[in-house]
């Protein structure tokens, strides 16, 4: 490798190819750092501009050295794809988010509200001022969450923030591409390094797969709307899902996933010594579940109504989300040394059993207002927890509401 001051026209004319293995041999700008000129054996000479990229250097072919690119127009070409990649690769995590909450929120497309939690609630947090090039996403998982459910939905989150940098949205496909393979070296089910457009695809079929979903059950969807949705052909989605039910579980999983995430998050910095803080609690989980399934109703009413039997797995998923519910409420119950529930699992179990299949009612029969049905509903399923707090035999929803 040979370095000058400053490259010339007629410095390049007179360079001649002096290895004897072979291999690249670059002349390069001192001026420009990353501009030169690389030569072959054969005597061809091409312009190349070269960066680092996550720890990697890249090397990018200009054109032949000569008409019709001399080394002027040569040099800016070079230096604009420096620039540009340097400005790519120093992108910070907040400013993706920031993209992708623009255009998103803007379309309200499918899992957007979801998406822009976790964004916030985890990533931003974590690691929001690191340039793209620093991040992980093992480092994300480390420094943002702490639980095999956490990490599946903070992950999914960051695949769906690097689809939409793949498309072009807010950052050049030379970082994303990169990124997009420490996402899929690290996820067990994609089994290798994909390119950010395919993984882009994916993302499009399972968001419109959601969008559909939420209108309607699995029943009344088709393959062929999903893939009309997404923008790809059936073809396209048939080589990333087998089949319908195989999409379904990965919609379906996303979506238990965050609500899981988001229930466990409304019991954090609950005293266990304030009776009325625990009921509130109850009362603020149950509202969030009810009032996010009502607003997918058709992927409540696929999983609760028409999931079962469709496929094993599908059937272990929906029943392993149910007893993560049932979990994570019980523990809410059994919380408190004010407030004694004998069963906390069998009192947790009823109540989610009896607000589910109110919900259900409230989603089928057109007379019923969502959002009051959504009150009676609560009302009929938590008024009676209210005596079991010390001092405050009724308490309003009002009240609950507002803690």
């Amino acid at each position: 490798m040979v370095t000058h001051p400053e490259l010339t026209a007629a410095l390049i004319d007179a360079a001649t190819y002096e290895r004897e293995d072979n291999k690249a041999q670059y002349i390069w700008d001192h001026v420009l750092a990353g501009f030169g000129v690389r030569l072959y054996p054969s005597g061809r000479k091409v312009w190349v501009a070269a960066w680092r990229t996550l720890g990697r250097k890249r090397i990018k072919v200009l054109g032949a050295v000569g008409s019709p690119m001399g080394i002027v127009e040569a040099r800016e070409m070079a230096r604009a794809r420096i620039s540009g990649n340097a400005a790519e690769a120093g992108t910070t995590v907040r400013e993706l988010c920031e993209g992708w909450a623009r255009v998103h929120s803007r379309k309200r497309m499918a899992g957007w509200r979801e998406h822009q939690w976790v964004m916030y609630r985890f990533i931003v947090p974590a690691l929001g001022d690191c340039r793209l090039d620093e991040v992980t996403l093992r480092r994300l998982l480390e420094q943002a969450v702490s639980t095999p459910a956490d990490k599946r939905v903070v992950a999914d989150t960051w695949r769906a923030l690097l689809a939409f940098a793949a498309e072009g949205q807010s950052v050049g496909p030379t970082v994303v591409t990169r990124l997009h393979r420490h996402v899929l070296r690290y996820a067990e089910h994609d089994g290798g390094a994909l390119h950010g457009a395919v993984l882009a695809t994916r993302q499009r079929i399972i968001d419109a797969a959601t969008q559909l979903l939420s209108e309607r059950p699995m029943k009344a969807v088709t393959v062929s709307e999903v893939a009309d949705a997404a923008g790809v052909s059936v073809g396209a989605l048939y080589r990333q899902f087998a089949d319908k039910p195989t999409l379904m579980l990965e919609v379906l999983d996303r979506f238990f996933g965050f609500v899981l995430l988001r229930f466990q998050s409304l019991g954090h910095g609950v005293a266990e010594d304030d009776a009325l803080a625990q009921v509130s609690m109850l009362y603020q989980r149950l509202e969030f579940l009810l009032a996010h399934h009502l607003e997918h109703p058709g992927i409540f009413l696929t999983w609760y109504r028409h999931g079962y039997g469709i496929r094993p797995q599908i059937d272990a998923r929906i029943d392993q989300f149910k007893r993560d519910l049932e979990e994570i409420m019980s523990a809410g119950l059994s919380a408190s040394g004010t407030v004694t529930i004998p069963d906390p699992m069998m009192v947790a179990s009823l109540l989610l059993g009896m607000g589910l299949q109110l919900l259900e009612r409230v989603i089928l029969d057109k007379r019923i207002d969502p959002q009051r049905g959504i009150e009676v509903t609560l009302q009929m399923v938590l008024g009676g927890l209210s005596a079991y707090a010390e001092g405050a035999p009724a308490l309003p929803l009002a009240l609950l509401r507002g803690r």
